[in-house]
């Protein structure tokens, strides 16, 4: 029996357009795998040479030392803010799903379930800053155009007049909602981007015939150096490692962001206490012991 070849509008068979349609999607997964891979690696130069205090040899250090825990430790770092612009971003695209569908689908329904975790785990102050601020975003890019449809091209109204104007105004691209996730990802990043992705400790070690103090964050620890970033001036120590008498997680003051409590411990009424105790008070308790220079900052 012989086969029939339906060909389209151009001659292409099915089969060939197949092979086309599958070698056009990893001609594209190939290119976004390549862009993603720069945009690494450019992130974790930027972030290096950032936490650094712009120091050649310290981010050197940074990047040399801890190349694989960059995007992991900075997105934990991140995750004050990330956490409530992930719960927006998914609510909107399950409102989006459900305009554009006319009906609620399961896919919208997992959208909605993750905003709500994603919600549930972020901090109360931090929810409510993106809220408000997506809020206004909205009123400004989608309130006139709301107004002046309602209320009419011809109505010789002054306000609507100005109602249009603005409304043509919110039509360009920038005003689209991506462009406010794009923004505010971006200022968090900025906003952040000295701060190191690494806990900062107290390291107690041996210095000759007397103890001494260092406070920063600890790049790398093999059987013989110990690399120590000290946290005011970014400077780095490198301690035998056999010299090392403790190492304690500590807080930094006014270098780490204050510990919050999520909006499920709000909600349950738990009380939140952060679990690693003030750098500075750790230090002052050993008021014998000298504290290494560049240790807080200034």
């Amino acid at each position: 029996m012989a086969t029939v070849d339906e060909r389209g509008p151009g001659g292409e068979s099915a089969r060939e357009r197949a092979v086309r349609e599958h070698a056009s999607l990893l001609q594209d997964a190939a290119h976004l795998s390549i862009v993603g891979a720069v945009l690494l690696t450019g992130f974790a130069l930027v972030k290096s040479y950032a936490v650094g205090h712009f120091s050649l040899t310290t981010g050197a250090a940074l990047l040399t030392t801890a190349p694989l825990t960059v995007l992991l430790g900075s997105l934990m770092s991140y995750a004050y803010w990330i956490l409530p612009l992930a719960a927006l971003a998914l609510l909107y695209g399950a409102v989006r799903a459900r305009r554009r569908i006319g009906a609620w689908t399961w896919e919208g329904a997992a959208l909605l379930g993750l905003a709500a975790l994603s919600a549930l785990l972020s901090p109360v102050r931090s929810l409510l800053t993106c809220g408000l601020a997506f809020l206004v975003f909205l009123l400004v890019a989608r309130g006139p155009r709301a107004a002046a449809e309602a209320t009419g091209a011809d109505a010789p109204d002054h306000r609507s007049r100005w109602r249009s104007r603005w409304a043509s105004l919110t039509s360009s691209p920038l005003f689209r909602t991506p462009v406010f996730f794009v923004v505010a990802v971006l200022w968090v990043v900025l906003g952040s981007l000295t701060r190191p992705w690494t806990p900062v400790e107290l390291v107690a070690f041996q210095e000759g015939a007397e103890q001494r103090l260092v406070v920063g964050n600890v790049l790398s620890a093999d059987g013989e150096w110990t690399t120590v970033m000290r946290a005011g001036d970014r400077g780095l120590n490198r301690i035998r490692s056999e010299d090392v008498v403790s190492r304690r997680l500590c807080h930094l003051v006014g270098a780490q962001a204050a510990g919050q409590a999520p909006l499920l411990w709000e909600l349950q009424d738990r009380p939140y206490r952060s679990p690693n105790r003030s750098c500075r008070k750790l230090a002052d308790q050993q008021s014998d012991v000298q504290v290494t220079a560049g240790s807080f900052p200034g």
